[in-house]
This record gives structure tokens, sequence and C-alpha cells, in this order.
């Protein structure tokens, strides 16, 4: 039996699709290039209609990939691009090639990790609605939350990046981006939270954007996000984002500040938080 007949045919299909999309090509273009109509391809891609071995190889090449990166076993199909384009609506090249390095890097890890059969922790902090009120002051309580979860005190944190892959589970890279872009914040159920920091930036900045985007796995983790060097604080998800950063890297020592509950009512910061 084929490694395509071992496949179920959703699944197969959800590859091509996937595959598609990276190429930027529309239903239409690959209909054409397996000469069939645009509803034939729509079964192919949904599991409705098995795609025959030679429809697959026709496919991979106006893909610009190929049949054993389609269907290899160990390969994850999963594009962060879509997510990107669907929240900034943005044709920028250097936001493109960052996503799609990001994109790049967490599938090969994945990949390595299910050929050698290594399991990555999945200690993820539950997620914190933003709550009505001052978004600050939540975030400012709910990093004091994960420091305590963590054993961290209120030292400050001396190594972020090791912190957020041993003890949460995150995939955090670093590598050469446009000096415009700090990082970049991806969540995704197979390939889990995923940090992009830009090397180009001194380590300092770094941290700061790693702190950020920690900020943005508590509070909007189902968002994917850019972090821009001179972003100003134009959302609610930015500005809690920077609180929790600096909340979580440097602690201030007061401890009692007092936060919204869901309610609208106020509590100090010490009480028990019942997020929902």
């Amino acid at each position: 039996m084929s490694v395509l007949e071992q496949m179920s045919a959703e699944e197969v299909g959800e590859r091509l699709r996937i595959a598609r999309e990276k190429a930027n090509l529309t239903q239409g273009d690959a209909a054409d290039a397996i000469d069939v109509a645009r509803t034939t391809l729509i079964a192919v891609e949904k599991g409705q209609r098995r795609a025959r071995f030679d429809e697959v190889r026709k496919l991979a090449k106006a893909y610009g990939t190929s049949v054993n990166a389609l269907l290899r076993r160990e390969a994850i199909h999963v594009d962060l691009a879509p997510r990107f384009r669907k929240l900034f609506n943005s044709n920028d090249k250097a936001e493109a090639e960052a996503v799609e390095l990001i994109d790049n890097l967490a599938k090969a890890e994945v990949e390595l990790e299910n050929l050698l059969g290594v399991t990555r922790p999945r200690n993820y902090p539950p997620e914190r609605p933003l709550l009505p009120g001052d978004v600050r002051t939540q975030a400012e309580h709910d990093a004091m939350e994960l420091r305590h979860a963590l054993g961290l005190g209120i030292r400050p944190v001396p190594d972020i990046v090791t912190l957020l892959e041993m003890e949460l589970g995150v995939r955090v890279f670093i590598r050469k981006l446009d000096s415009r872009i700090s990082g970049l914040f991806i969540f995704d159920e197979t390939l889990g939270p995923c940090v992009l920091l830009n090397a180009n930036h001194p380590r300092e900045r770094r941290v700061q954007s790693a702190g950020h985007e920690t900020g943005h796995f508590i509070s909007s983790r189902r968002s994917p996000e850019i972090f821009h060097r001179h972003e100003t604080e134009n959302s609610r998800e930015e500005r809690y984002a920077n609180a929790f950063g600096r909340a979580f890297l440097t602690p201030s020592r007061g401890g009692d500040a007092e936060v919204p509950r869901g309610d609208g009512r106020i509590r100090p910061a010490n009480a028990p938080a019942h997020h929902s």
C-alpha cells in the first residue's frame, strides 16, 4: 500500500489546501494544473474525493514543493501566514518574510521532535481575557501571579528565553529581522506558542520584546501579533502586553495594587483571582 493510500482523503486534502494557500494560488489555478473542474478541486481539498497520485504530483509541482514534502508522515502541515494576513491585511515585505521565517522554524523543530520522539512540555498558564477597567493594573496583577506560580518571587527574571522554553514550553527563535520588527507571536494547536525575536536588536531590547510577547501569550494567545519597534499603545491589547512585560521582568515591591474584577468591581491584588 502506498503512502497516499495509507492517508485518509481528508488529511491529503487538508495538506493540499495548505500547500496551495502557501503558494498563493486560487482553487481555479490548482484545478487548471490538474485539468479538472474547480468543484472537483474543492471536493479533493475537503476530502470528499480522493486525490490520485498523478494529481498530487502535478499539484506539488504547481505549488513549488515535492510529493515527499506533501505526503511524508513526519511533515507538519500548518501555514501561519493566512492568520497574520487576516489580522493585519498588510503586504509589507518585511512582515511577510518574518511570518514565513517563524512558520518554517517552528515546523522544522516540531518535525525534528517527532522524528526523535521528543515531547515538549506544555505547561501553559491559564489564558486571562482582558477585563473591564484599567488593563495595566490587570496586567501587573497577572504578571505577579505568573511569577509566583514559577517561584520567581520579586527578583528580576535572569533569562526570559530559557524560562519561556523550559518552564512554559514556548518555542523561542532569535533571528535577524528588519529593524522595524521587534518580535512576532503566534499560537497554534500543533506548534504551540511560538515567539520570534530580532537578533539585530540589542539584548536588552530583545528581553523587553520577549516580555511583551509573553503578555500576548497570557491575554490573547489566539490572535497572532507582530510587535514593531516604535509601536504606540493604540489598543488595550498593546497596553496590557507592555505593562505585563514590564511587571513580569522587573516587578515593583508594592504588590498591593487593586485590579478589576470580572463584575467591574475592584479587589486587592493579593486576593484570589477568579478569571473565567
